[in-house]
C-alpha cells in the first residue's frame, strides 16, 4: 500500500483526517447545545422575575387599595372629595367595636386624656370630657336634662361622679341619634353640625381656629374606638 509523505498510508491518514473532523464536529455540537440550554435558562430566569415582578405590583397595589379603602370607610361609606370630605350616611359606623362605651372613652382621650381636673384656657371648656360651661351654667342646662335638678360649672368640675354622669347622658344621647360619627361631630361642633351631617353626609375639612378641622376630630375619635 503507497505511503504518505509523513510514512502512514493512505488508509491511516483518511482515519486520522476523519476522526479530527468528527472530533471537531462533536466539539461545535456541544457547544451548540451548551449555548442553546444557557439561552433556555436564561430564558426562563427572566420570566420567573417577570412572573415575581408582576405578583409584587398586583400585591402593591392590592395592598394600596385596601389602605385607601379603610382609610376612606373610617367615617363611613361612599366618601369622596368635594370642596371637603363627603360621606353618606347618619348613624353607626357599624364596625366592630362600635358601641357607646367606646366612644364614651374615645372622647375623654381626645378631650382631655381623660383628667378631670383640666380647664381650657381658650374656651373655658371643663374637665374630663371639656364640657361647655354654657352647657351648665344656668337653669335648664345639660345638668337639669341629665341629673333633674342645677349645679354649678365648679360643682361639676370638682366632681368625677358628676362629670361622667352628665357628659355620659349627654355623649350616649348624641350616639343613639346620629352614631358614633355623627355624635363626634355633635360633641365637637354641636348638634346643627350633626344634623347637617346626616342630611349632607358632609362633614367640614376646614380647621377651627387653633383647633382641627371637624373631619380630622372625628378621625381621630373613631381611630380610638379602633375603628
Amino acid at each position: 500500500m503507497a505511503l504518505t509523505a509523513d510514512g502512514k498510508t493512505a488508509y491511516d491518514a483518511y482515519d486520522f483526517n476523519t476522526a479530527i473532523t468528527d472530533r471537531g464536529s462533536a466539539i461545535d455540537a456541544i457547544g451548540n447545545d451548551a449555548n442553546q440550554y444557557a439561552q433556555e435558562a436564561m430564558q426562563r430566569r427572566l420570566a420567573l422575575k417577570q412572573a415575581a415582578d408582576a405578583e409584587a405590583r398586583a400585591q402593591a397595589a392590592a395592598d394600596q387599595a385596601a389602605r385607601t379603602n379603610k382609610n376612606n370607610s373610617s367615617i363611613g361609606k361612599g366618601i369622596k372629595e368635594s370642596g371637603g370630605i363627603t360621606y353618606s350616611g347618619g348613624g353607626s359606623t357599624g364596625a366592630k367595636g362600635d358601641n357607646a362605651n367606646a366612644f364614651i372613652n374615645a372622647i375623654s382621650g381626645q378631650e382631655s386624656g381623660g383628667s378631670y381636673g383640666v380647664v381650657n384656657r381658650d374656651s373655658g371648656a371643663l374637665g374630663k370630657y371639656q364640657v361647655m360651661p354654657s352647657n351648665i351654667a344656668g337653669s335648664g342646662g345639660w345638668d337639669k336634662e341629665a341629673l333633674g335638678y342645677n349645679i354649678s360649672t365648679a360643682q361639676y368640675l370638682a366632681s368625677p361622679e358628676l362629670q361622667e354622669q352628665l357628659a355620659g347622658f349627654k355623649l350616649k344621647q348624641y350616639y343613639d341619634k346620629y352614631g358614633a360619627a355623627g355624635a363626634a361631630v355633635a360633641w365637637y361642633a354641636g348638634p346643627g353640625a350633626a344634623d347637617r351631617y346626616v342630611r349632607s353626609g358632609h362633614v367640614s375639612t376646614s380647621s377651627e381656629g387653633n383647633y382641627p378641622s371637624q373631619y380630622a376630630y372625628v378621625q381621630s375619635v373613631l381611630k380610638r374606638m379602633g375603628l
